[in-house]
């Protein structure tokens, strides 16, 4: 039997109830049978909707090397709405208020926060603007 255990904020099906451990019994003939089961990043879902705001970044992750995660950020145009891409574990949305508005009344300065996914399956609070 080969044991497997997924790595921190992994699952067997990327929803963060989901077992983080999980086995393949090995066949009479001594070798393993192709296996559906792996692990993947638990995902937050769709980036929240802000009021007032627009996704301009994402923090994404396109491919795992080792144990590490290679992480790109992919600008986009202030505006151009992004939110048809799941966001999992380790990535965020950042957004950018729009004009006019912005996350402190005291500093209208303050335009842009991120919206990051927790292994929890959560994104962490928002801001508004």
């Amino acid at each position: 039997v080969a044991r497997y255990s997924c790595p921190r904020g992994s699952t067997v099906d990327g929803s963060p109830v989901a077992p983080t451990e999980f086995s393949i019994p090995c066949r009479h003939t001594g070798d393993y049978p192709v296996s559906h089961l792996r692990c993947r990043r638990v995902n937050c879902g769709l980036p929240p909707r802000v009021s007032g705001a627009d996704i301009w970044k994402l923090d994404i992750v396109l491919k795992k090397k080792g144990k590490n995660f290679a992480k790109v950020t992919e600008d986009m145009p202030v505006g151009e709405l992004m939110y048809d891409r799941e966001i999992k574990n380790d990535e965020a949305s950042k957004y950018q208020c729009s004009e006019g508005y912005s996350t402190d009344p005291r500093n209208p300065k303050k335009q842009r926060f991120r919206a990051q996914c927790h292994r929890s399956g959560n994104y962490e609070i928002v801001p508004s603007c």
